[in-house]
């Protein structure tokens, strides 16, 4: 069952009831823990926000997908035209790494601890309800805040860590922890939960929710990252966490690599955690409107406006392999065409998107491959109904075959090469597959970069592989500062909580 649908028709239902038979108004400060639920049927419209919330987080507009992408080496967003995107320079300072506390895109910070505060309370009435909860609703919203907790300490580095709710004064501020700290906490919390959660396949009244092989994705992927986070490896670890996923047999990979990705894709047996969205019920994925040109609107007859702004940096899009379909699989170039097959038409030639970027100041408006992993479909409209595959098993495969690897025990690079190799199957035809000589740490950063192109994951990968503030590449990016892994907490935080202080090199 769709927990947002359930949620929506819910408060719909209340408003309709009231609204129309009871125009006395009547105001209640408290509701006693014993009348929020009156039967198990209510919980899960109560705990519908604590997931809702992570479509706001990880996908609006300058969320954690447009952090994680654009300020890699895979993703642009120019200035068009000589004006359009400017955007008060924002995206030049992504690109080029010279955001500040004032200028970079923070809205994931606020909106992040936003869900956590929301999932804080839901913790808080669910644990002190007199009627008896069942633990596995409990784990699933404390496994989601570690999520979230996760994601902002692997953006902003040293930030608050608060579970509390009910207890706490009106004017607590919560105390800054360092990120290891966040991280061991984060760890804590998912171990001390996973038990508690469904080992059902993550499908039917599963989808996008937190079942125990979604948390044990979690646990691989800060594993997989521990040694940045804390100077320590855990190459084990994520290897063990991957393993309980690859043994369930609940996954498998798609035989066709947009599978995953297809507007109607519920249920898919790729996705391990799922965050899911609705064009009507369920916004904030415009991934569409970001990337393609308003004359692209002909292609799928849309309902609404192409804003033609990100496109794949050129490099990036050349660096594929011959005969890998994951370049086109993901990437729209070339002629364009209606939805009759008819080219579309601008200034008297048609529509054409080409590899190329004059610079990140001044580019051409039909400059640069458009991001078209996620299925763009006919009559489509501002959001998508695409759900997203936030892990999937491919994900899995490829961070075991890393970790196999860095551990680098006897047989672990062959057997990393067979990880990898299962990944590249379906990517050509006929299949080539890699040797151990070929296997290098840059060959595994490209691997990954190939698959995961435009899903939020190249920003920690390049950062992983120490590329991320040392590596130039087009257009006119060139090194870093090493303090660029991190973002500036944002100057409204500080200024609302003293007890905070800015991450090293942003004062």
């Amino acid at each position: 069952m769709n927990l947002y649908k359930i949620a929506l028709i819910l408060l719909l239902s209340v408003g309709l009831n009231f609204s129309c038979t009871n125009l006395e108004e009547k105001v209640f400060n408290e509701i006693s823990g014993d009348k929020v639920f009156q039967s198990e049927a209510d919980i899960l419209p109560f705990i519908a926000p604590g997931y809702s919330q992570l479509r706001q987080t990880f996908y609006e507009w300058a969320s954690w997908w447009m952090m994680s992408e654009y300020c890699s080496d895979e993703i642009v967003v120019p200035v068009r035209g000589g004006w359009a995107w400017y955007d008060d320079g924002v995206f030049i300072a992504l690109h080029k790494h010279t955001w500040t506390k004032e200028l970079g895109e923070s809205e994931m910070y606020g909106l992040g601890n936003d869900a956590i505060t929301n999932l804080n309370r839901i913790v808080d009435v669910l644990e002190k309800s007199e009627m008896s909860i069942p633990e596995q609703l409990i784990a699933e919203m404390k496994t989601v805040r570690a999520l979230t907790y996760y994601h902002l300490t692997d953006n902003f580095g040293n930030i608050p860590y608060i579970t509390g709710f009910s207890e706490l004064s009106k004017d607590t501020l919560p105390n800054q922890h360092t990120r290891p700290e966040v991280i061991n906490l984060v760890l804590n919390e998912i171990n001390s939960n996973i038990g508690s959660l469904s080992s059902s396949a993550p499908t039917g009244e599963y989808w996008g929710r937190m079942t125990q092989w979604g948390a044990y994705a979690i646990l691989a992927d800060i594993y997989l990252n521990h040694e940045v986070y804390t100077g320590t490896p855990k190459w084990e670890e994520c290897i063990n966490a991957c393993d309980k996923i690859i043994q369930s047999g609940n996954f498998k990979l798609d035989d066709d690599f947009k599978s995953p990705f297809k507007a109607s894709n519920e249920n898919d047996a790729e996705h391990i955690f799922t965050i899911p969205f609705d064009e009507n019920f369920a916004g904030w994925l415009g991934i569409h409107q970001l990337s393609l040109s308003n004359a692209s609107k002909a292609t799928y007859d849309a309902q609404c406006s192409f804003w033609g702004g990100c496109m794949a940096i050129p490099s990036f899009f050349s660096s594929y392999e011959n005969g890998d379909i994951r370049r086109d699989a993901t990437w729209i170039s070339g002629p364009q065409f209606d939805s009759s097959g008819k080219p579309i038409m601008v200034d008297g030639d048609t529509l054409r998107y080409t590899n190329s970027c004059g610079t990140v100041e001044n580019s051409g408006y039909y400059d640069g491959a458009r991001v078209g992993k996620f299925e763009y479909y006919s009559k489509i409209k501002s959001q998508m109904k695409n759900d997203m595959p936030f892990y999937r098993y491919a994900d899995v495969l490829m961070m075991k075959a890393e970790a196999l690897y860095r551990r680098g025990a006897a047989g672990d690079k062959a057997k990393a090469v067979e990880l990898i190799n299962q990944v590249r199957a379906r990517a050509f035809e006929p299949d080539q597959p890699i040797t151990e000589s070929q296997l290098t740490p840059e060959r595994i950063l490209a691997e990954r970069g190939w698959e995961f192109a435009a899903e939020g994951c190249r920003r920690q990968d390049q950062i992983r592989f120490g590329t991320f503030t040392t590596k130039a590449w087009d257009p006119s990016h060139e090194p870093s500062n090493d303090y660029c892994v991190i973002f500036p907490l944002p100057q409204s935080a500080l200024s609302a909580n003293p007890k905070l202080k800015q991450n090293p090199g942003y004062n």
